[in-house]
């Protein structure tokens, strides 16, 4: 069995990853870098080790967790690998959303990490330029909808 902590231990090692990165670049030290990129390996360990586990998999932690290893490629990844980076990360958060299903729609937080996450891919599709998956243009079209709706 997978503990809860260990779930948010993924996300915090994946925020203090990125974070670290973001102060090297701002600090412009290559020491730190090397932290971060120690501390994002750290981060991917723990993170593969919950996507072992199908249920923690699924969780909305999980998926930021992905996100934010992505913003850790875009920032401290080294040019066209950068960009790949992104993508790879990008790719797997597809891959989650179309796990997690319409049930990923039956909360308010995990509507608005599904928003997020398929504005990203919505950018990555456009910038390689490649259509975005159709089960997931669907799920995005009913949950704009029920965001309506929930406005008006």
């Amino acid at each position: 069995m997978y503990r809860q902590d260990a779930i948010n231990d993924t996300l915090t090692a994946c925020l203090i990853a990125t974070g670290l990165a973001n102060y090297a670049i701002r600090t412009k030290s290559s020491q730190m870098m090397g932290l971060a990129r120690k501390k994002h390996a750290a981060a991917l360990h723990k993170l593969n080790t919950a996507l072992k586990h199908p249920t923690v998999a699924l969780k909305d932690t999980i998926l930021v967790s992905i996100m934010v290893l992505g913003v850790f490629e875009a920032l401290a990844g080294l040019g066209q690998l950068s960009l790949k980076g992104w993508i790879e990360h990008i790719n797997g958060c597809m891959a989650m959303l179309k796990l997690r299903g319409r049930a990923q729609l039956s909360n308010p937080v995990s509507i608005e990490i599904f928003i997020h996450v398929s504005g990203h891919l919505q950018l990555s599709c456009m910038q390689r330029e490649v259509p975005m998956d159709p089960k997931l243009v669907s799920m995005a079209q009913r949950t704009s909808r029920q965001v309506g709706r929930c406005l008006s």
